[in-house]
């Protein structure tokens, strides 16, 4: 479909759009197919172009201008940032800084597809204009855009004067996800699937659900022989939920302690744990802190708030020193960063959900339930 201007209409640009989108094929055809499942629309209202992820916003005059190589570049461009998620990845970080990001990992990728470059596109070489010596990035390096954005996040705005995202506010999550796993089942995306950008892609597209629903699923399977309505907390009498409820529902919480962990993580963390233990009836809850060893331990009956007073840290992380604190049984969760000696008696475990803060961890190594806890 066509539009100008919210109108569908007929003219030579369609055709130029039309042999763009062939010869792109050449490049990727997954790419590609993205392109062809997206609604465009060409509009004055952009300098260029962007994407919603569900449609293509085109600059009629601007594309025309182009040559025909650097039309397909746009078009690689455009539909690498919905192949790769980067609307619903983007979370509430800067617009501007995350999209250029992007732009960099995707033009770099473009650059290796021997796609001509656009004017003033931005590249790694062009990032490291800004940066010290120590932060610089590698040409032949594999980036995923967080890993870009945490480099630039802090550099000054008045760098980025002059530039505009063109991944577009009202990102529509289902119809680019949609898009991108019929792309997906073509067979490839015609990028290295061992990428950290594609596993990143992969992560968003297949989102495991937040690890206090993966909580809930497992009292579930805990407590499956009592259904009932919750019994009012003398905490929240006003509430009632219809929920499992099970007489003596343990959940016993391991936070990594060594200091890696930030106070933002932590602290969002924390704010769950209250509301665990009303959602899903928790009639105990043990939480302990450890990083070489068992520092620190909290117990809260089921109307007990959950607060955290001091924790300490001995510094490093031995995960074999919890064996001894695992229950049996219940509900056990296990915070860390995943960077420790692996303890296959502990890692083995399935009944163990895994929250990894870690942005680039390996969650195979857990046989347990494992989610990444991304800020």
């Amino acid at each position: 479909m066509h539009l100008v201007n919210g109108r569908e209409v007929m003219s030579d640009i369609n055709d130029i759009y039309a042999k763009a989108k062939v010869n792109l094929y050449q490049k990727s055809p997954v790419i590609c197919f993205i392109i062809y499942n997206l609604i465009v629309i060409f509009t004055d209202k952009l300098d260029t172009a962007g994407t919603d992820g569900k449609n293509l916003y085109i600059n009629p005059e601007f594309f025309k201008k182009l040559s025909p190589g650097k039309r397909v570049t746009l078009l690689y461009h455009e539909g690498c940032h919905v192949l790769f998620l980067h609307g619903e990845r983007k979370g509430d970080r800067d617009s501007i800084k995350w999209n250029v990001a992007g732009d960099a990992v995707i033009n770099q990728k473009a650059m290796r597809d021997n796609c001509e470059e656009l004017d003033d596109w931005v590249t790694f070489d062009y990032l490291n204009n800004f940066l010290d010596q120590n932060s610089k990035f590698s040409s032949y390096r594999d980036y995923s855009t967080e890993e870009v954005y945490d480099v630039i996040k802090d550099l000054p705005d008045n760098l980025f004067e002059g530039f505009k995202s063109d991944v577009l506010n009202g990102w529509n999550n289902s119809e680019a996800k949609k898009n991108v796993e019929t792309a997906k089942s073509m067979g490839g995306s015609g990028y290295s699937e061992d990428s950290k950008e594609f596993k990143r892609m992969l992560e968003t597209l297949h989102k495991p659900l937040p690890w206090y629903r993966l909580l809930w699923n497992k009292c579930e399977e805990k407590a499956k022989d009592d259904y009932s309505w919750m019994r009012p907390s003398r905490r929240y009498p006003d509430v009632y939920l219809p929920s499992l409820y099970s007489e003596a529902l343990s959940c016993s919480i391991f936070i990594d302690n060594s200091g890696s962990i930030d106070d933002t993580t932590l602290n969002k963390f924390y704010s769950q744990l209250t509301a665990i233990k009303a959602a899903i009836h928790v009639t105990n809850m043990d939480v302990y802190f450890w990083s070489t060893e068992v520092t620190d331990h909290y117990h809260f009956d089921y109307d007990d708030p959950v607060k955290i007073g001091k924790i300490h840290s001995t510094g490093g992380t031995d995960l074999s020193c919890i064996k001894d604190s695992l229950p049996k049984t219940g509900i056990v969760i296990i915070l860390t960063d995943g960077y420790f000696c692996d303890v296959p008696e502990i890692q083995n475990r399935k009944d163990i959900i895994w929250i990894i803060y870690d942005g680039e961890g390996d969650l195979t190594r857990f046989k347990g339930t494992s989610i990444r806890l991304i800020n």
